[in-house]
């Protein structure tokens, strides 16, 4: 059961991270 929780955080966590680097990317294509 604690095993299951941590990967979901671990999940929560790496979507969080494509969905800031996808923020990132979308604004470097507008600024260039």
């Amino acid at each position: 059961m604690k095993g299951q929780m941590l990967f979901s955080i671990l999940v929560i966590i790496a979507a969080a991270l494509a969905l800031i680097n996808l923020c990132n990317l979308i604004l470097i294509l507008i600024l260039i």
